[in-house]
């Protein structure tokens, strides 16, 4: 066999090597998620106590958990980045926006009623305030997530993620300074 022959199967079988190795992670992660579901649902036992403080106090860029009812589903945002929102009411009346980055994230199949537990940065507002970065972290040691149905969902699902938006970059957060616009974010409230 020449040389040149042994060297072409050499860089074939590298190849196919390295590929086989991509795919192999690609499949861990597609089933990897930042919290598994009974820590998820002993996490939201502290119902909506973090961000009723949050709240209270007018605090920002604090990871919160809160579990509460779905009562209200707006359109994605659209921008540099897509984002799913829906509103969240705790049984003291308290709203709280969550919005869901699915360019880096998962959608989540949520429906009026459901109750969900989020894990996420909370951003005070005079509506409540709102819960961003329930995706998973990208480059810190935990990131948010959303507790649906006995599903977490935090991250990107390959098998079934259309890249239509930009590319996946870096994080919406940079180390806890808020990144983005929230202005548009906001909403007039649910009717």
């Amino acid at each position: 066999m020449s040389a040149h022959r042994r060297a072409r199967i050499l860089l074939y079988a590298t190849f196919c090597g390295i590929l086989f190795l991509g795919l192999v992670l690609v499949a861990r992660r597609e089933g990897h998620t930042t919290i598994g579901v009974k820590d998820a649902q002993r996490a939201g036992q502290v119902g909506c106590a973090q961000v009723t403080a949050a709240d209270l106090h007018r605090t920002s860029s604090h990871w919160v958990t809160l579990r509460a009812i779905v009562y209200g589903l707006l359109a994605d945002s659209q921008g540099r980045y897509e984002h799913q929102r829906f509103l969240l009411r705790c049984p003291s009346g308290l709203t709280v926006l969550v919005v869901n980055d699915v360019s880096i994230g998962q959608r989540v199949p949520v429906r009026l009623g459901d109750v969900v537990t989020v894990r996420g940065i909370y951003v005070w507002n005079g509506l409540g305030g709102l819960v961003h970065f329930t995706h998973h972290s990208l480059g810190a040691p935990q990131g948010g997530w959303i507790l649906d149905h006995s599903h977490v969902y935090a991250w990107i699902s390959f098998r079934t993620k259309t890249w239509t938006g930009p590319e996946l970059g870096g994080p919406a957060v940079d180390r806890g300074r808020v990144a983005l616009d929230f202005a548009p974010l906001y909403p007039a409230r649910a009717t």
